[in-house]
């Protein structure tokens, strides 16, 4: 997750279709402008399908680029969700609240 400008942070689930700040397997709530979550195919709740959560704070509008990466075929075997790959964008968006996605791995 690549922070444009506001706050929010970074859900995923495997199961949930709506991660958020009360309900997540995985997360990154750093005070960073980019957000990474990683997971490993060894993670007990590695699945085919995770959602994705986005929750923007405060007042203002937050605007951000949500980046979906999937790298299998390395040695460490990990699905990442990235902000610093540019392969299989999702779409930026522009948002004051929560937004979720799946992505299948």
């Amino acid at each position: 997750l690549k922070i444009k400008h506001g706050d929010a942070n970074l859900y995923a689930h495997y199961e949930h279709d709506k991660p958020s700040i009360a309900r997540y397997q995985w997360y990154d709530e750093s005070p960073a402008m980019q957000k990474v979550i990683e997971i490993a195919t060894s993670d007990a709740k590695f699945s085919n399908w995770f959602y994705i959560g986005v929750h923007s704070f405060g007042a203002s509008a937050c605007e951000y680029e949500l980046v979906v990466d999937q790298d299998m075929t390395d040695s460490s075997t990990t699905t990442s969700t990235s902000a610093a790959s540019t392969a299989n964008m999702l779409g930026s968006s522009s948002s004051s609240s929560s937004s979720s996605s799946e992505q299948q791995s």
